[in-house]
């Protein structure tokens, strides 16, 4: 029998449903349950909330729609998914009468309001699945989502992922989950989606923490509340009775008014809003999150804190030094990217647009791989990638989900080849390169298509080329340059996998050899060793190729020493921390990652952030991860913690600036830990590792297993 074979919908009006079905139970040995409810859905038996899991089930492309109302129209053919979750429920289950209640909201599936990226609904009705087993003496009975199932509406009145939820309380409340309401309809059959339906393996969100909210504003009618950090989540409250009103901003003016710039612009201000409320009732939004520092509340309630809501991804990863400006990155990168997780989606920004960009996944793959328990959650994101593809000519959307957006066929497309590659550095799983390889070489075609003597020059007549992103100022790295690294790059992660996986290299070898040979006559001055002009960063794209001479490195080093912070794009700043991990520059690492120049990390810092941004200056979002791909040298780098080879090496990088430093790993590599503290002339230098590991330090190496401590004259 197929998965989930049955299928109900309800009366397109409604923005949320309480979906019923009562079961009779004499035994039971074994039951669980299948479902899938699109957008999302929350499960309750008896009610009591089966999982504590969230925004259920993982966003993906789930059907074919049409791409001519979105702002940059796409004819590409692209593939579709849907997954269901399965959970065991014989706890949640009684003798005798069994009341499951679903709830349904809009999540992306219904998304019919939008700020940008045009039309992205995918459809005009709510749906719901379910398939439950119940085994007992030896017999084995199954429970569907059909017309003898009932539904209501509820309290939730609308509800919207970008812009939040409005409750209404007057008749429904939270007891509804618990018995049929008076008033029911039997649900309508529907048709079963037609793509692939899949069990969700990817982690899913949750409510992570609790933390406090404090008063900062108070005229009488309105209070405003602040957080200590920016989150991604929700606000909850206990009412006193009444009318309660919610608006979410990330900024705040001395008078208490909010900035609404950097999470949507007052097109798209995010709000909660609850009507009729009774006195001790808790609120909360169901089928949204929002991302904010400060909310302001017009009503009679009492603030319980905010709720931290992202993919339960766990941090694997701590790092802290003598340095607070590197604490502040670290600390605010993984901030940042958890904010931006949701549904397996690696995001942009977590309020204005919510998109898995491909561009800014990929840059930051590898960092988050390294410090946060991701394996699931970048194979669920592969697997996006792969759907946002044409299946005709290879292509690969700006975004995966495919849900509109802007971008560039080298630094947004090559994450086909990209992230699958660092998923296989990191998590050693050959699986994943076998599955993604057909669309690998299917990319290439389509750049190979997008090239003229050797070099990317477009994309699709109409659409974005873009090359570097997010430059100090203006943009003016020519777009060819920074799109044929790329290939080219990806060409290299190609052939690699080639030898892994035991496939012919040749024809990617021959088409390296083509882009290197046209980027460096295009681009490379034989006189003084630089390329562009060294324009933006332009001279460590092709030094990390491998195109240029020790005249490259010399006046890369050069340019930044006399800058002293970054004037490069988000792709041109993770190359060129690259470049100096790579060249052993760690000295200007340093000082480029602990300048609080404009173009730099610390001024984030020092003008209040929490939270990465997206431009240097400030402007559009202020909690945008594509920056912070540099996060890894803390720990590669500076704390000179890595594994190879099944075993952790231990390698400190020591600079001018810092003291100390504290770095520990605990993931399924085992754990690790290295501290580091300078003293009169000598470093002490403590290493521990569950398992075999090295040291190194000078030319000295030391192989241990537990504890080691050392000291060297430096």
């Amino acid at each position: 029998m197929s998965i989930l074979p049955h299928w109900v919908t309800f009366k397109k009006e409604l923005q949320s449903v309480c979906v019923y079905k009562e079961i009779g139970i004499e035994n039971i040995d074994r039951a669980s349950i299948d479902i899938c409810g699109l957008g999302y859905y929350e499960l309750y038996i008896n009610g009591k909330k089966v999982s504590e899991d969230i925004l259920m089930p993982a966003w993906t492309d789930y059907k074919e729609r049409d791409f001519s109302s979105l702002l940059y129209p796409s004819n590409d053919t692209t593939s579709h998914r849907i997954y269901f979750n399965k959970y065991d429920i014989k706890d949640y289950l009684k003798k005798g009468t069994n009341t499951v209640c679903v709830m349904v909201g809009n999540g992306f599936f219904r998304q019919q309001e939008r700020y940008a990226e045009g039309d992205n609904c995918y459809s005009e009705e709510l749906i719901l699945g379910f398939d439950i087993g119940i085994k007992a003496n030896e017999k084995e009975v199954h429970i569907y989502s059909d017309e003898s199932c009932v539904y209501s509406e509820n309290f939730i009145k609308f509800n919207n992922v970008y812009f939040g939820e409005k409750h209404d309380y007057a008749v429904f409340d939270m007891n509804m989950v618990a018995t049929i309401p008076e008033r029911t309809e039997p649900c309508i059959k529907t048709e079963r989606p037609e793509s692939p339906i899949m069990l969700q393996d990817c982690p899913p969100d949750k409510v992570i923490k609790r933390i406090p909210a404090e008063k900062v504003f108070d005229n009488g009618n309105r209070k405003v509340y602040k957080l200590n950090e920016t989150i991604s989540g929700h606000a909850v409250l206990r009412s006193n009775g009444g009318n309660i009103k919610l608006k979410y901003s990330d900024y705040m003016n001395e008078d208490g008014s909010f900035v609404y710039e950097y999470t949507g612009g007052n097109g798209q201000i995010a709000f909660d809003e609850y009507y009729n409320t009774k006195p001790g009732q808790i609120l909360y939004p169901h089928f949204t999150w929002h991302a904010f520092t400060y909310f302001d509340i017009d009503g009679n309630c009492e603030v319980l804190g905010a709720d931290v809501v992202h993919s339960d991804c766990k941090q694997t990863v701590k790092f802290n030094c003598s340095n607070e400006n590197l604490n502040w990155l670290f600390n605010a990168y993984i901030r940042t990217q958890l904010d931006n997780f949701h549904g397996g989606v690696p995001s942009d920004c977590p309020h204005r647009e919510r998109l898995g960009y491909t561009g800014d996944g990929q840059l930051t793959a590898e960092t988050a791989m390294l410090l946060l328990d991701t394996d699931k959650f970048y194979e669920k994101w592969i697997r996006d990638i792969m759907d946002c593809q044409d299946i005709k000519s290879g292509h690969v959307q700006h975004t995966a989900p495919f849900y509109g957006g802007g971008g560039g066929p080298g630094g947004w497309g090559c994450a086909m080849v990209v992230v699958p590659y660092k998923h296989y550095k990191r998590f050693g799983k050959k699986e994943i390169l076998k599955e993604a390889y057909p669309n690998m070489t299917r990319w290439i075609d389509s750049m190979v298509s997008f090239s003229e003597n050797g070099l990317i020059v477009r994309e699709y007549k109409g659409g974005w080329c873009l090359g570097d992103w997010c430059t100090l100022e203006k943009v003016t790295i020519p777009e060819p340059l920074v799109n044929t690294y790329y290939f080219i790059k990806s060409l290299g992660y190609l052939i690699e996998i080639c030898n892994i996986l035991g496939k012919k290299a040749s024809r990617f070898e021959e088409l390296k050899t083509i882009s290197e040979k046209a980027f460096k006559n295009e681009y490379f001055n034989e006189d003084n060793g630089t390329f562009a002009n060294s324009i933006q960063g332009a001279d460590v794209f092709g030094y990390d190729l491998g195109l240029g001479d020790e005249r490259t490195l010399k006046k890369i080093v050069d340019i930044y020493s006399e800058k002293g912070h970054f004037d490069t794009g988000i792709f041109g700043t993770e190359i060129l921390c690259t470049v100096l991990a790579d060249t052993d520059n760690y000295e200007l690492l340093y000082k480029l990652l602990n300048s609080e120049d404009l173009g730099s990390f610390a001024f984030m810092r020092k003008n209040g952030a929490t939270t990465l941004w997206e431009n240097w200056n400030g402007r559009e979002s202020r909690n945008h991860p594509m920056f912070g791909g540099p996060a890894k040298h803390l720990i590669y780098g500076f704390a000179g913690m890595r594994y190879e080879n099944g075993k952790f090496v231990f390698e400190p990088h020591i600079t001018d600036g810092l003291e100390y430093i504290n770095a520990e790993e605990e993931s399924e590599r085992g754990k690790a830990k290295i501290y580091w503290k300078k003293d009169n002339g000598t470093i002490t230098i403590e290493a521990e590792s569950d398992k075999e590991a090295i040291l190194k330090f000078g030319n000295e190496e030391t192989v241990f297993t537990g504890k080691v401590n050392k000291t060297y004259n430096i």
